[in-house]
């Protein structure tokens, strides 16, 4: 078959986890969802990822299998991997990629620091770009006026939302 000889996908190549073929890996893949990290968990193979995790989701992002990808994920997604989920479904799935963003959104705010304020206002374009394919500006301006009230004091963050007319 010719899942038997295609190129490995991005996600089976920085895993590690590839051997002989992409059809070894995803099928370990999707018999062993929970294989972490921490390494094979019995299967007898390496299912490591760098930033956690599972291969599995990986690998259905890289085929375009986004429905599946959002099935699986949750518990099992590692924030790289929900954001990853989010930018390839932003045009089909806009409500989830919100929650998504603004999840991410929610876990930065409590950091300072100017790069950190960088990746909060990326996140809320994102979210922006996801609500006005909703017709749901009403909702995320809200959403962002909540965050300018409860983050007024500081003062860089307030700088960089403005610049960027957020």
């Amino acid at each position: 078959s010719s899942q038997l000889t295609a190129p490995p996908s991005k996600s089976a190549k920085s895993s590690r986890s590839w051997s002989a073929s992409p059809h070894n890996c995803e099928t370990r893949a999707r018999k062993h969802p929970h294989a972490i990290t921490q390494g094979s968990h019995g299967t007898g193979y390496p299912v490591h990822i760098p930033h956690g995790g599972t291969v599995l989701i990986d690998v259905l992002i890289d085929e375009g299998e986004l429905d599946e990808a959002w099935q699986t994920a949750e518990g099992l997604a590692s924030p790289t991997q929900w954001l990853a989920l989010a930018d390839a479904s932003a045009h089909t799935r806009p409500a989830d990629a919100a929650r998504v963003y603004q999840h991410e959104v929610d876990a930065h705010k409590h950091i300072t620091g100017d790069g950190n304020y960088l990746e909060i206002t990326k996140l809320l374009i994102k979210a922006r770009s996801c609500h006005e394919r909703l017709g749901s500006q009403t909702v995320f301006a809200q959403y962002v006026s909540d965050l300018r009230t409860e983050q007024k004091r500081k003062r860089n963050l307030m700088k960089i939302l403005n610049q960027h007319h957020l």
